[in-house]
C-alpha cells in the first residue's frame, strides 16, 4: 500500500497543470472552530455537513445523518443511543468495547465507554468526519476516526425566534424553542426541547427534555469569550430491541412475547458546562483556549428473576439496582499561525476522567438456579459492588503545513499522551454466613505518540490529488488488567494500534462536487475476550490482527438547481489476518484467520435527492441499501442486505412577513421491515449447532409517518 501511494503521488506531480496561489496557509482549530472542508490543503478523507442539511434531513437519531457519509456505520438502540464505526473497524467488538471513533461535541472529547454514546439529536447543529486513524489530534480511542459534533450556538442575526413541532408513529413528539439575539457588543442563543415517543419495540417508552445556551461577549474586535450551557433529563423504559433467532423476529418483531429486557428504566441526566476563548493577533495568530466539566448520570434497574434463591417460582422482579456516573472535566489550549507558505499549530490537553459505577442487590436469588445447590451462584439482598475508573491525561500535539509550490502542500502532525488510569474496587458481600469486604487498587501510565504524514496536489483551481498515513492506539482498561490478575494471569495487554492509508481524488466537475478514497487500515494487538467476543468474561488479551480496505464515492450536485442529489457508496472488504483460537460456548474452538468481520456489508449506498417543483415546494427522497453481512466472527450465520426508501415534502411560504414551513415525512415507504443489527452471542435455540436461529436480531420499525410546522419570527 505504501508503494501504490508514493506512485501515485509520483504521478501527480509529474502532471503540469497550473495552479491559482493559495494565498495565507490555513490552519483549522480541533478545538473550537468546526468549519468547512479546505480542498486545496487538507490531506484526509473528511466530510462536513451544515445545519440546513441536518434541518432538512430531521433526523430522529443522529444515524439518519451519518449514513450520508461514505464510510460511516452505525447500530442503532433504543432511544438516541446508538454504537459508531467507521470503515468496519471495532464492528467484531459489540458487547462493551471500544468502537475506535473518537466523539468530539463542543471541542470536548467525549468519554464514551462500551462505544454508546447518547446526545440530543435536536441540540446538533453540524457534523464534521474525520476519516482514518486520527490519535495525532484525539489521541486514545480515535484508531478509526473522529466525529466533531458542534451544538447550538450564537449567529449573526439581530433577533429570531424559532418555534418547530413535529408529531408522528408511535406516538412520537418534538417540540423546539429556540431565541437568538446579537448586537456589537455580544451573542446570545437559548434553546429548550421536549420530546417523547412510546416506541416500537415493547418497553422502548422514551422522553428527553433538555434546554441551554451560549453567550459570546465580544471583548474587542480582535477576541471574544463564549460560555455554554446544556442540561438534559432523559428516560428510556428499556435498553432492549433484540429478538432472538429469525424465526421469532418475523414473528414477534416488537418481542412482546419474549422474555423482559435485561435492562429497565433507565433514568440520564445529561450536564455540559464550558467557557471558551478566542484571541487573534494582527500577525496571523491565534490562540484559543477551552475549559468544560461534563457530567453524565446513569440510573437504572436490572436482571430480571422469576425464581427464589431456592430455585421456587416467584414475580418477575428486577433484581440489582444500578448507578453510573461519567465525570470529565479539562482543558484545551491551542495557538495557531498562518503565513503565506508555512502554517502551524500547538496544542495541549489535560484531561480528568471519572467513571463510577454501583450495583446493589435488591432481592436474595440464584442465578443457577436450575443446576444442583453446590453449583449454584447466590446473591443476597444488600450485597454491594462498586468500581471507579479514573484517568489524568497530558497530551502535547502538533501541525505543520507547508506549501513546497503553489500546488504541492504538505502537512505533518504528530501527538504525544501520558495517560494515567486508575482502577479501583469494593465489593460487599455475603455467603449466607458472614459479610465480608474486598478492596482493589491498580494503577497503570501510558505513554503514547502518534503521527499523521500526507500532501495534496492541486491539478487546478477545483481539482486535488491527496494521500496520508496516519496512526491510532487504543490502550487497555485498567478494569482489564485487574480482571486479569483476579484470574491469575499476568501477561501484559498490549495497546492496540492502527495504521490508515489513503490515496484519492477529489474537485469539482461539470457543478458535480466529487471525492473518491482508496484506503486500507490496519490494525494490531487488538483487545478482547480469549473466549470469544461475547463472554463477558474470562482472560483479557490481544486476540489478533485485522485488515480493512475499501473505497469511497462522494457525489453532490448543485444544490441550487432544481433536481439535485447527494450519492455515498462504500466498497469495503474485512480480513482477520491473525486471531488466536476463538472460542464459542458448547463448541470446539474455530480458526477464524481469514473471515470478514462481522456486521460488515461490502457494499453501502446512500442516494438523498431533492425535486424543487417551486421556490417554495420541494420534494425530497433518500434510498439506502446495504448488502448481506455476517452476524459472527465464525461466518456461520450470513444476515440478508436490504434496501429502503424515504420521501418527503417541504413547504414554505410567508406569514406577516415571518418564514413558515410545513413539512410531511413517510420513513421506510414500502414497509420493509429489515434486520437492522444482528449479533451472535451462544446457541441460544439449544440445537448443537450455530444458525440463523441464534443471533439477537434488531427488527426495524418498517414504514412511519412524520408530520410538522416550523416558524420563524
Amino acid at each position: 500500500m505504501n508503494k501504490k501511494i508514493c506512485i501515485s503521488l509520483a504521478c501527480a506531480l509529474a502532471i503540469n497543470v497550473n495552479a491559482a496561489d493559495l494565498g495565507t496557509i490555513n490552519i483549522e482549530s480541533s478545538t473550537v472552530n468546526v468549519t468547512d472542508v479546505d480542498k486545496t490543503t487538507e490531506v484526509s478523507t473528511v466530510s462536513y455537513i451544515d445545519s440546513e442539511q441536518i434541518a432538512e434531513i430531521g433526523p430522529k437519531q443522529i444515524n439518519e445523518v451519518l449514513q450520508t457519509i461514505p464510510g460511516v456505520t452505525t447500530d442503532v438502540r433504543t432511544g438516541e443511543e446508538i454504537e459508531i464505526h467507521m470503515r468496519g473497524v471495532g464492528q467484531q467488538e459489540f458487547m462493551g468495547e471500544d468502537t475506535g471513533v473518537a466523539i468530539i461535541v463542543d471541542g470536548v472529547p467525549v468519554y464514551a465507554k462500551s462505544g454508546k454514546f447518547k446526545l440530543n439529536v435536536s441540540d446538533i447543529k453540524s457534523i464534521k468526519v474525520i476519516k482514518g486513524s486520527a490519535s495525532y489530534l484525539y489521541g486514545n480511542t480515535a484508531t478509526a476516526g473522529a466525529i466533531i459534533i458542534t451544538t447550538s450556538r450564537p449567529k449573526g442575526v439581530e433577533n429570531e425566534f424559532l418555534f418547530g413541532v413535529e408529531h408522528g408513529s408511535h406516538d412520537y413528539k418534538d417540540y423546539n424553542l429556540d431565541f437568538l439575539h446579537s448586537n456589537e457588543n455580544f451573542a446570545i442563543n437559548l434553546n429548550a426541547n421536549d420530546r417523547s415517543t412510546d416506541g416500537y419495540w415493547v418497553d422502548s417508552e422514551y422522553w428527553s427534555k433538555s434546554y441551554g445556551g451560549k453567550f459570546s461577549y465580544y471583548i474587542d474586535d480582535m477576541s471574544d469569550i463564549t460560555v455554554g450551557i446544556d442540561k438534559t433529563t432523559k428516560f428510556i423504559g428499556s435498553s432492549r430491541s433484540t429478538i432472538t433467532g429469525v424465526t421469532n423476529a418475523q414473528n414477534d418483531p416488537t418481542g412482546s412475547l419474549n422474555d423482559p429486557s435485561y435492562q429497565k428504566d433507565n433514568d440520564v441526566e445529561l450536564d455540559k458546562y464550558f467557557v471558551k476563548y478566542n484571541k487573534e493577533f494582527l500577525n496571523g495568530g491565534n490562540i484559543l483556549v477551552n475549559l468544560y466539566d461534563y457530567l453524565d448520570n446513569y440510573n437504572f434497574t436490572s436482571s430480571p428473576q422469576d425464581e427464589d434463591i431456592l430455585g421456587n417460582p416467584m414475580a418477575s422482579t428486577y433484581s440489582n439496582h444500578s448507578i453510573e456516573d461519567k465525570k470529565q472535566k479539562g482543558l484545551k489550549l491551542e495557538y495557531t499561525q498562518e503565513f503565506e507558505k508555512l502554517g502551524f499549530m500547538l496544542g495541549y490537553e489535560y484531561g480528568d476522567r471519572e467513571y463510577l459505577e454501583s450495583s446493589e442487590t435488591l432481592i436474595d436469588y440464584s442465578a443457577l438456579s436450575s443446576r444442583p445447590p453446590f453449583a449454584r451462584q447466590y446473591f443476597y439482598e444488600g450485597e454491594t459492588s462498586k468500581s471507579e475508573e479514573n484517568q489524568k491525561l497530558h497530551a502535547i500535539y502538533g501541525e505543520v503545513k507547508y506549501a513546497f509550490t503553489p500546488k504541492l502542500i504538505t502537512t505533518f502532525n504528530i501527538r504525544h499522551d501520558k495517560q494515567t488510569d486508575e482502577y479501583k474496587e469494593l465489593e460487599h458481600d455475603y455467603n449466607g454466613v458472614v459479610w465480608s469486604d474486598n478492596n482493589k487498587n491498580l494503577e497503570k501510565t501510558f505513554n503514547e505518540n502518534s503521527y499523521r504524514l500526507g500532501a495534496v496536489y492541486n491539478l487546478n483551481q477545483e481539482n486535488a490529488i491527496f494521500t496520508n498515513i496516519s496512526t491510532g492506539f487504543r490502550t487497555p482498561r485498567v478494569a482489564q488488567i485487574q480482571a486479569n490478575i483476579d484470574d491469575g494471569i499476568t501477561d501484559e495487554i498490549k495497546t492496540q494500534k492502527s495504521i490508515t492509508y489513503e490515496i484519492g481524488n477529489r474537485g469539482r466537475v461539470a457543478d458535480l462536487d466529487y471525492e473518491v478514497t482508496l484506503f486500507q487500515i490496519n490494525s494490531k494487538d487488538i483487545i478482547g475476550y480469549r473466549d470469544g467476543t461475547y463472554s463477558w468474561s474470562g482472560p483479557i488479551e490481544n486476540i489478533g490482527d485485522a485488515r480493512n480496505r475499501g473505497l469511497e464515492l462522494s457525489l453532490k450536485s448543485d444544490p441550487k438547481k432544481t433536481v439535485s442529489f447527494n450519492a455515498a457508496y462504500t466498497y469495503l472488504k474485512t480480513k482477520v489476518t491473525k486471531h488466536n483460537p476463538f472460542y464459542v460456548r458448547g463448541f470446539p474452538v474455530f480458526n477464524i484467520v481469514g473471515n470478514e468481520l462481522p456486521r460488515v456489508p461490502k457494499h453501502k449506498l446512500d442516494l438523498y435527492t431533492t425535486y424543487k417543483v417551486t421556490d417554495n415546494l420541494k420534494f425530497i427522497s433518500e434510498i439506502y441499501a446495504q448488502s448481506k453481512y455476517y452476524a459472527d466472527e465464525t461466518n456461520l450465520i450470513e444476515m440478508p442486505g436490504y434496501a429502503y426508501m424515504n420521501l418527503q415534502a417541504r413547504y414554505t411560504t410567508k406569514i406577516s412577513s415571518h418564514e413558515f414551513e410545513f413539512f410531511f415525512k413517510i420513513n421506510n415507504i414500502f414497509d420493509k421491515q429489515y434486520y437492522q443489527t444482528a449479533y451472535f452471542t451462544s446457541d441460544n435455540s439449544k440445537d448443537g449447532t450455530i444458525d440463523a436461529e441464534d443471533p439477537s436480531i434488531t427488527v426495524n420499525p418498517g414504514r412511519e409517518y412524520y408530520a410538522g410546522i416550523k416558524y420563524k419570527f
